[in-house]
């Protein structure tokens, strides 16, 4: 489960072993996992800080650019939820 850590600004982590060791994979159970933290995301958002506005930045090693597939599910998990909508912007770091 994903957890809001709470430090200047309210931040949320997913792990890293997505960015790292299935950084190439296109296999749907690990896209899946990685909504799935989106998602507690999501329902931490709703439950506490209730953050108007999202800045997602994914990077591990920043001279190398996001995988698309993230940017792909994240773009698609944040369209997909209804509860979303208290979320004004969301800004996604690509490279």
């Amino acid at each position: 489960m994903s957890r809001v850590l709470y430090i200047l600004k309210h931040l949320s982590a997913v792990p890293r072993k997505f960015f790292r060791d299935y950084e190439n994979s296109s296999d749907s159970r690990i896209i899946d996992e990685f909504k799935n933290h989106l998602i507690d995301f999501i329902n931490a958002n709703n439950q506490t800080i209730k953050a108007k506005k999202v800045l997602i930045d994914f990077h591990v090693v920043t001279s190398q650019p996001v995988p698309q597939q993230y940017i792909d599910a994240t773009i698609e998990v944040f369209k997909a939820r209804a509860d979303c909508s208290n979320i004004e912007e969301l800004a996604i770091v690509r490279v």
